[in-house]
Parts: structure tokens; C-alpha cells; sequence
């Protein structure tokens, strides 16, 4: 969004999720830290928004180019709820219209839309019939992950002498120590200054000398 006017678009089509879908809706946004903001401060949207839990995360790909701070916040890696799902579909969509670009680069305008409505119209299609697969795929995935992974994490956290709450304390220790980040330490603001006078000092006598 290049303005803040533009806001008014994904805002509209959060609302029309939120009337169909109702509660606990977790959606994916390349700049949610901001986004997110305005949501929560939105007149028409704040109430909505936080009675039927809505949960606004950074897409996988995306976060990791935003600063660890926003990402410890809004990565789905660190929320519960998104699971698996990295919430990249719309790069998916994108990519597979590379298949389409060779073959409509010099094609008319009017023949150049009807191969891209044909393209999305198979992909619909496609997708929604392989919809109940892709499920059970993502189920049984998360099964697999669950059942390989859960005696590491159990020897791990035995060995360290840890749980799951200690764990899960990490990321909001995480979150506080780059916080206090965002501002110098006074400490060092004053070793900072004095090394500054020092050379500033050293400058001036140099400068004295030579004028002698």
C-alpha cells in the first residue's frame, strides 16, 4: 500500500471474509506488521476483527525479508494455528501463468485475456477437484511430523531439563530483548561520547600544534 487510501481494499475484502467465514480466521499479508495496525484501528473492522479472533500473519516467504523483530511477531513459523501452510498460494497462481506467457507475448489483447481466463478457469477447476486430496495430504503430512518429531523434542527437552512452556517463553524473550534493542543502552551512548571527545580533543591539539 503506497497510501493510505489504498488500505480501503484489503479492508473491504477482510469484512467480506469475516461475514462468510465467521471465527478464527487466519489470513496471510506481505506487510501485516503494518497492516495488521490498521485493522485493529479500523472504526468499522476493531470490533470485528477481535471478536471472531482474526489472526493476520506475514506469508512464509515474505517474513523472512522483514526484520527478526516483525518476524518473532507475524511469521507463521511462530503462531499457532497456521500449521503447515505457508500462505503463498498467490505465488503459486502467478508462477504457473509463466506457462501461458510464451505462448500469448504476441498475441492480441483480446486473445491475451481469453488465454488467462481460460488458464484461471482450468486451475479452478483443478484445484477444487483435487481439493479433498490436498487435505488428507496436509492431514497426513501433519501426522507424519508430529509422530517423527515428537520423540526428538521429548529426549530434547528431557536432557536439557526444559518443557514445553519453556520452549514457547523463548520467542517472548526473544521478542523483549530486540525491543530493548530499538534504543542505545545509556551506557553505551556515554562510552560512545567519550570516545568522540577524545578524538575531538586530539584534533584540537594536533591543530594547536601546527599553528605554533
Amino acid at each position: 500500500m503506497s497510501c493510505g487510501c489504498c488500505a480501503k481494499y484489503p479492508l473491504t475484502i477482510i469484512d467480506y471474509i469475516l461475514d462468510n467465514f465467521g471465527e478464527d480466521v487466519g489470513l496471510g499479508y506481505n506487510v501485516s506488521c503494518t497492516f495488521g495496525e490498521i485493522v485493529h484501528n479500523s472504526l468499522l473492522l476493531q470490533k470485528k476483527a477481535r471478536d471472531l479472533q482474526l489472526q493476520i500473519c506475514v506469508n512464509s516467504f515474505h517474513g523472512y525479508a522483514h526484520n527478526r523483530l516483525c518476524q518473532v511477531q507475524h511469521h507463521p513459523l511462530y503462531l499457532t494455528g497456521f500449521g503447515l501452510e505457508d500462505l503463498e498460494m498467490m505465488e503459486q497462481v502467478f508462477s504457473s501463468t509463466n506457462v501461458s506467457a510464451c505462448i500469448i507475448q504476441y498475441a492480441t489483447w483480446y486473445h491475451w485475456k481469453q488465454a488467462l481466463n481460460m488458464q484461471f478457469s482450468q486451475w479452478d477447476a483443478k484445484k477444487y477437484q483435487e481439493l479433498s486430496k490436498f487435505l488428507l495430504n496436509n492431514y497426513c503430512q501433519a501426522l507424519d511430523t508430529i509422530n517423527e518429531c515428537s520423540p526428538i523434542i521429548t529426549k530434547m527437552t528431557q536432557s536439557l531439563g526444559i518443557d514445553e512452556g519453556t520452549i514457547e517463553s523463548w520467542i517472548a524473550e526473544e521478542h523483549q530483548f530486540l525491543l530493548n534493542l530499538k534504543e542505545e543502552p545509556e551506557e553505551k551512548i556515554l562510552a560512545c561520547s567519550y570516545v568522540q571527545v577524545l578524538n575531538d580533543r586530539n584534533v584540537a591539539k594536533f591543530t594547536s600544534q601546527l599553528s605554533y
